[in-house]
């Protein structure tokens, strides 16, 4: 008995309990020694207790039973205070002469629930005012009963037409049908069971079915109640389209109560936020703060959603992970009914990469107004350029359109002098005098503090500050650049062929200014500068009647060739010097006294030159080809001199150039000492040019030609054998004439030197 299902009680004549089962503590919560020995009222509610004492008094006294003790409901009082209906059925034994009563107790929560149901259901059937049906219990059985609310959910043209069907006639499912009958002969009531009903129109609908199997004198029916639950279905499924719908956006969407809590979030919001639902949930929208939007910024927000309007905006979050994003955020009041706000609901598109797109796209519209602006300014000063005769005028008018522009605020030029390792404005626009010091520049390569104008020298390239305020290396021009309003500066060198002239000192308002592509702009400037000077220089010397001779001897060491003639006991004379796109000179010198491989070997040993090789060589005399970067010669041509002399015997070298005459002699003399510490300057000196004139007449020719050869040289110039690419080639040339090509090569080149020698005769080549 201690182990049945059912509870045990047994109680004395006193009504004390003196034995109960385990299965009282599931369905009343009480232990079984705790209730032995206690009265058995304490399982009784207190207003039932004067009732239940009266009745089991009046059975002991005299057996009469004011209650059915056979089988007793009441509410029991369950340990944690709440009551449950139970039922009890006592019966009277003996034991030991004791006189006992033990009863059987049975929890009937779920019967009592079932019978508050059907009491229910009684109700909703009597007063309910469509939708009411009675059929007959057997699952094909025909409706009994119907109202009109049913024959027009139904779509039946009348009420006999309804009487003459069945549920089973308007089922969607035949085996929901099945699952229902079943249900309804075991539970005898269901409720609120949703089924899909076809019409018989064929329409499909939506209803709630609450049915109660009952008998009635000997006959089974079922009363049911159905209600067209359509648009509830309609709405729950627009509902779950639309949580779909929210679970799978990809903008980020949350909600929040009126105070700003938030109460829900998607999915999209914790892949891009990083915060879990968990974490998010309680907390306000400020957990997404990133500083960046000051208190009036969400007063604003606040005050329009709050109003009922929609706020949109664009709003600068945090993730988790302190990483800054960019939203496109729209907030929206969500009201009741009665048009009170219940919640707030915030979808989010993160825009951050369509923002970086933009800022790109608006750092390249800047960057293009920019070079427009810059090719705009320079324009002018390529024609101004075209136009400046001398070398002053061009340093004027650089300055001057430079500083006019809308680049740039002013604008200096300086003369770089080697010797010195100097530069000193010369010229200079929109700026004052006071303000241009000389600039100090270091040939010390690993020098820290060397300013762009001296790296703008060395490395013969544009040096830029392109934010003296905030650059450490500019630290020295942060009054100036305050002073003069601008807060980047370029040195553009001037140079040609490796020859730097002077530098460019432009300044900016612009932070940030001179990128990769104006220093670009600003480098092609300079080259054009010093090709305009270069020419200015050449141009002016070539066409004066005097020139102006300097004369120079130097036995330095510094000196490859002077160390070559006085270790070889050689002379060497150069014949020809043309300069080359690699910032060095191509040169032709003679050589006597020793072999000429003897010099090309020696000379292959210096850093400065390259590629010295025999030419001709006839026992101790010969011709030497070489390219040099840096001898006296080579720094005479540097300062604009047309060399017209070398020779270099006994380990002493004596150059000769030709400058204008207005041009500055000391600069090129300390420039060459300064280079060549044992150089003594000889002479300068005055000297007009002769008249020189070209003079190959048709007597001259043929004074000068064969026959034969003029013959030769003529035809290879109507034929194209000059042109590139060749319109007759030599084979051709030598068949159309019946000679071999040997010949014909040979009659070609010996005309050419001859016409050649002539012009170098006169003069021209030097």
């Amino acid at each position: 008995m201690a182990n049945t299902s059912e509870g045990l009680l047994t109680v004395d004549e006193d009504s004390t309990i003196v034995f109960a089962n385990p299965a009282v503590e599931r369905i009343l919560g009480y232990q079984p020694n705790e209730l032995v020995g206690q009265p058995l009222l304490t399982l009784v509610p207190d207003r039932l207790d004067q009732q239940h004492t009266r009745a089991f008094q009046q059975y002991i006294e005299t057996g009469e039973r004011q209650m059915d003790w056979d089988d007793v409901d009441f509410p029991a009082r369950h340990k944690d205070g709440h009551e449950v209906p139970v039922s009890i059925r006592f019966r009277e034994h003996s034991h030991d002469g004791q006189r006992l009563f033990t009863g059987i107790l049975r929890d009937n929560t779920d019967r009592e629930k079932r019978r508050n149901e059907l009491e229910r259901y009684e109700d909703i059937i009597t007063h309910l005012p469509e939708g009411i049906y009675r059929t007959e219990a057997c699952s094909g059985g025909t409706f009994v009963e119907g109202n009109t609310a049913l024959r027009e959910m139904l779509d039946v043209t009348s009420m006999e037409a309804l009487l003459q069907q069945g549920p089973a006639d308007f089922y969607a499912d035949p085996d929901e049908r099945q699952i229902f009958q079943e249900r309804l002969r075991e539970d005898g009531v269901i409720s609120d069971e949703e089924l899909k009903v076809q019409t018989a129109t064929g329409e499909t609908i939506w209803t709630s079915i609450t049915a109660i199997r009952r008998e009635e004198q000997g006959e089974v029916y079922i009363d049911g109640v159905a209600e067209d639950i359509t648009e509830r279905k309609e709405r729950e499924e627009r509902l779950r389209a639309f949580r779909e719908a929210v679970e799978q956006a990809g903008h980020s969407i949350y909600m929040t109560d009126t105070d700003g809590t938030i109460e829900y979030v998607n999915p999209a919001f914790e892949d891009i936020t990083g915060y879990s639902e968990e974490e998010a949930c309680g907390e306000t929208p400020r957990l997404l703060s990133s500083g960046e939007h000051n208190d009036e910024f969400y007063a604003d927000l606040w005050e329009t959603i709050r109003s009922g309007e929609v706020w949109q905006g664009e709003v600068t979050n945090q993730r988790k992970t302190g990483e800054r994003y960019v939203v496109n955020q729209t907030i929206a009041p969500v009201t009741d009914d009665d048009g009170e706000i219940e919640r707030f609901v915030a979808v989010s598109a993160d825009i951050t990469d369509q923002k970086e797109r933009e800022r790109t796209l608006e750092r390249q519209r800047v960057a293009l107004e920019r070079v427009k602006q810059i090719t705009d300014s320079l324009r002018p000063l390529n024609r101004a350029l075209a136009q400046a005769p001398t070398r002053d005028e061009i340093e004027q008018v650089v300055c001057e359109q430079l500083a006019a522009s809308d680049a740039y605020l002013f604008a200096w030029y300086g003369d770089y002098i080697p010797e010195r390792e100097q530069v000193t404005p010369q010229e200079w626009a929109e700026i004052e005098d006071e303000c241009l010091d000389d600039f100090a520049v270091t040939t010390n390569e690993g020098d820290s503090v060397r300013g762009p104008v001296g790296r703008a020298v060395h490395s013969c390239d544009v040096q830029a500050a392109r934010n003296i305020l905030t650059d450490p290396l500019s630290e020295s021009l942060h009054k100036n650049a305050l002073d003069g309003g601008y807060q980047s500066s370029a040195a553009i060198p001037v140079a040609f062929d490796g020859t730097v002239y002077g530098v460019i000192g432009v300044y900016s308002d612009r932070p940030n200014a001179f990128d990769e592509y104006e220093q670009g702009l600003l480098r092609e400037l300079g080259e054009r500068i010093g090709h305009a000077i270069y020419a200015a220089e050449n141009e002016r010397l070539l066409h004066t009647d005097t020139v102006v001779e300097l004369e120079f001897k130097t036995s330095s060491a510094e000196s490859i060739f002077v160390r070559v003639s006085e270790e070889l006991d050689c002379r060497l004379e150069l014949k020809t010097i043309v300069p080359t796109s690699e910032n060095a000179y191509l040169c032709y010198t003679s050589v006597d006294g020793v072999s000429p491989e003897a010099v090309a070997t020696k000379l292959s040993s210096s850093p400065v030159v390259e590629n010295p090789r025999v030419v001709d060589a006839t026992g101790t005399s010969g011709t030497v080809e070489y390219k040099v970067s840096q001898s006296p010669v080579t720094t005479l041509l540097e300062y604009g001199a047309t060399v017209t002399s070398a020779i270099i015997e006994s380990g002493d070298e004596t150059v000769v150039g030709e400058i204008a005459p207005d041009a500055d002699s000391r600069k090129i003399i300390s420039g060459i000492q300064a280079a060549y510490p044992d150089t003594t300057f000889i002479a300068k000196r005055s000297v007009d040019r002769p008249v020189r004139s070209i003079n190959l007449t048709q007597d001259a020719l043929d004074e000068l030609l064969t026959d034969r050869q003029r013959e030769v040289l003529e035809l290879a110039y109507r034929a194209g054998f000059f042109e590139s690419p060749r319109c007759s080639t030599g084979d051709e040339l030598a068949d159309a004439l019946g000679i071999t090509s040997p010949t014909f090569y040979l009659h070609v080149r010996k005309a050419t030197r001859k016409v050649l020698e002539q012009i170098d005769e006169i003069g021209l080549f030097d």
